[in-house]
């Protein structure tokens, strides 16, 4: 048990430890990277998920009920589906570098 103790608190999210220089750098702006895209979303769609408000109009509405305009909403799926690339390749780099980039001991 000490030895799982041990190892949990070597392990650093925000700063990979254990990992080579070149490694350590590529984590973290792979990390900025995912961060800064869902940021964006948060930020610019708060009341995000956006839909089609009536059949007639193009307006489209936000969960909150606030009317957004046809440009909005095709940013909001141009976010939403680079959310959906940048999120499981940012996943795939991260687990791949944790298992690559270990210095050896």
């Amino acid at each position: 048990m000490a030895a799982i103790r041990g190892h949990i608190q070597r392990m650093s999210i925000i700063k990979p430890t254990g990992l080579r220089p070149g490694w350590r750098k590529f984590m973290i702006a792979v990390y900025v990277a995912v961060t800064t895209t869902l940021a964006y979303g948060v930020w610019m769609y708060p009341d995000a998920p956006l839909h089609r408000c009536s059949a007639e109009a193009d307006t489209y509405c936000g969960k909150r009920g606030k009317v957004h305009t046809l440009s909005e909403y095709e940013g909001f799926r141009r976010w939403e589906n680079a959310l959906f690339i940048v999120g499981p390749i940012g996943l795939g780099l991260q687990i791949l570098g944790g298992l690559l980039g270990r210095q050896k001991k």
